[in-house]
């Protein structure tokens, strides 16, 4: 009996010291796996940082095209966002039948031509408010707030909201010039605006009257070799025997925010002529409030001629 008593007092003493050497080890287990979930976590976090880093770098690289191609206008669009831009101006289609088609039907034809082939990311309805018939879409104008800033503004009749929209918006750095033929008005420019009391015409017209050519305009201002960044004209239909002076008159105009009147035989080749000039469509909006259709407002953007490598040919067939 004292021999049974033994062998299982020695028995249970054993059962207990496995016990305690299983506790033990599982417990070591556990903190072991727990350290290396840690360490895997904190590697994974650290990849990932990386990762982020890495990509931001990169990206921070990738601002070339546009900033070369839009000469420094456009500092923060990806290499990768404005392939699309240049892919999507090299597939533009300017007509649904053909550029005469319907050129006697304003609405119809300006229903069937030249859609925008570009987008600002940032543009804006400039006008003091920004609503109803008046106001002009700019290209980010927030681009501007911390550059030079020259505007001219072709045609006022004495309302001078869009201007005092530019000092507000962009800044009272910018240098603003109003023109209109009417004298009267010059008396209600704002503060920061200049009036000029002369209206736009062509070499050829030779106007009588207070009107100046662009060419005329920008040297009596002392613009020449400037780049005027905003270019706002309407003039109630001068835009079609002005355009070709827009061009040669020896400053740069990057942005033409235009209300265009009707559709002249001239229509097509002005359209043309802005897209052989190196100029993009951003905005395009019908004035159905008054001319129901038959005027459009349309904003252009100068761009340099390596973002058009691959689609000038388009321009030049149509213009034969």
């Amino acid at each position: 009996m004292h021999h049974e008593s033994y062998k299982y007092k020695v028995l249970l003493g054993a059962n207990l010291l496995l016990i305690l050497v299983a506790g033990l080890w599982f417990t070591n287990f556990s903190s072991l796996q727990g350290c290396l979930q840690v360490k895997s976590s904190a590697i994974s976090v650290s990849d990932h940082n990386n990762s982020i880093a890495s990509t931001a770098n990169n990206h921070n690289d990738s601002f070339a095209m546009a900033l070369a191609d839009s000469d420094g206008f456009f500092d923060n669009i990806s290499d990768e966002n404005w392939k699309l831009l240049k892919q999507r101006v090299k597939e533009r289609v300017n007509h649904f039948v053909s550029l005469m088609h319907n050129i006697h039907n304003s609405p119809a034809w300006y229903q069937e031509n030249f859609e925008p082939d570009f987008t600002c990311m940032h543009e804006r309805r400039v006008g003091s408010p920004p609503m109803g018939d008046g106001p002009k879409w700019v290209c980010d104008p927030h681009r501007l707030k911390n550059r030079e800033c020259l505007v001219y503004s072709v045609g006022s009749e004495g309302n001078f909201m869009f201007e005092e929209a530019v000092l507000k918006l962009i800044g009272s750095h910018c240098e603003i010039h109003t023109f209109d033929p009417d004298a009267s008005y010059g008396a209600n420019a704002p503060p920061g605006v200049t009036y000029h009391a002369w209206g736009f015409t062509s070499e050829q017209e030779a106007k009588q009257g207070n009107f100046q050519t662009m060419n005329q305009t920008v040297k009596e201002l002392n613009h020449t070799g400037r780049t005027i960044d905003i270019f706002k004209i309407d003039c109630e239909g001068c835009e079609w025997t002005t355009f070709g002076g827009w061009f040669s008159a020896g400053a740069t105009l990057r942005q033409i925010l235009v209300e265009v009147h009707n559709t002249p035989d001239e229509a097509p080749n002005f359209f043309l002529s802005m897209q052989e000039a190196g100029y993009v469509t951003f905005h395009k909006e019908p004035n159905i409030q008054w001319a129901g259709g038959k005027c459009v407002e349309y904003a252009f953007l100068k761009l340099e001629k390596t973002f058009f490598q691959d689609s000038s040919n388009v321009v030049e067939e149509e213009m034969k």
